[in-house]
């Protein structure tokens, strides 16, 4: 884990994780919690490839710039050059699955509107470049940042157990475009959630669009949820043979996306998510979670 301090001088730490995603098998789970006023977290990218250039997005909220992003074997810091003249440095996490051949994650936060990055440059212990990215100059998502607190609640029920829960949609501008993330997890109050696991569809291939949140108390129960692309598909979810009840509805205008949500609650153990055409023909079927989950619980 890295800990260390944005431009914008909240401290923030990098940690990964090795899961497995609906769409693409085995990744590794990247999470940036900062801990600065905002009190956000934010999930990066489930990589599942090594890294062969650099890959730094950026975005804005709540009057900040957000730099993060994928950096190639050997990388151990990233020199960003701002639309001043000036530049900084921030340093790289290196990514410790074996699959990912080293490729690291860079990370910081600089006060917006301006300056913005412009050029980003990776460069190993020794200082030499390792990789060169021009960064796309931002424009509307500056003017016209979307607040953190820009949330809709777009569901709240509860398992077979009773144990509520809830899914929230965040919403985030970058390079100038709307997207939203989906928050599912336990509610605490309004659309604040005391636990949660957070998704971004747009980074997730397949037409099922999903993830999970596991939670050992108050019961020990897995959410999956996400977006369905296609509303003329359906998804039929089971766990240990038995089908589960799937919730399937379309998603609010507000939340700039289209497509349905669709969520199931199930005990801690494998889990089989099955995409079904208009027609009822296979379009994907895939596997989630494991038998042994229940173990981490005790």
């Amino acid at each position: 884990m890295l800990k260390s301090t944005t431009e914008a001088g909240a401290a923030y730490s990098v940690s990964a994780q090795s899961t497995s995603s609906l769409g693409g098998g085995p990744c590794t789970n990247v999470t940036v919690n900062t801990t600065g006023p905002n009190g956000q977290i934010s999930i990066g990218d489930c990589i599942r490839t090594p890294a062969t250039a650099l890959l730094l997005g950026v975005s804005c909220n709540s009057g900040l710039l957000t730099v993060a992003g994928e950096t190639p074997a050997g990388s151990t810091s990233v020199k960003l050059s701002l639309s001043n003249g000036t530049a900084i440095t921030i340093p790289v996490t290196v990514l410790h699955a074996a699959a990912l051949k080293g490729t690291g994650w860079a990370f910081t936060a600089l006060k917006g509107p301006a300056p913005v990055p412009t050029r980003a440059v990776a460069l190993n212990s020794s200082g030499t470049r390792v990789a060169l990215e021009k960064l796309t100059i931002l424009a509307d998502c500056t003017q016209n940042p979307i607040s953190d607190a820009t949330k809709t609640l777009l569901a709240s029920a509860k398992t077979s157990a009773g144990t509520p829960f809830t899914i929230v949609a965040n919403h985030y501008r970058e390079y100038g475009h709307v997207y939203f993330c989906l928050d599912g997890g336990l509610p605490s109050s309004g659309t604040a959630q005391s636990s949660a696991a957070v998704i971004c569809p747009a980074q997730l291939p397949g037409p099922y669009g999903a993830g999970q949140f596991i939670t050992c108390k108050p019961t020990q129960f897995e959410l999956i949820y996400g977006l369905l692309r296609d509303p003329t598909d359906t998804v039929k979810m089971s766990a240990n043979g038995k089908p589960l009840a799937v919730t399937q509805t379309p998603l609010p205008v507000s939340v700039h996306a289209t497509g349905d949500l669709v969520y199931a609650s199930a005990p801690l153990t494998t889990v089989t998510v099955k995409v079904l055409g208009a027609g009822g023909a296979a379009v994907s079927s895939e596997t989630v979670g494991s038998a042994d989950q229940a173990k981490s619980c005790t």
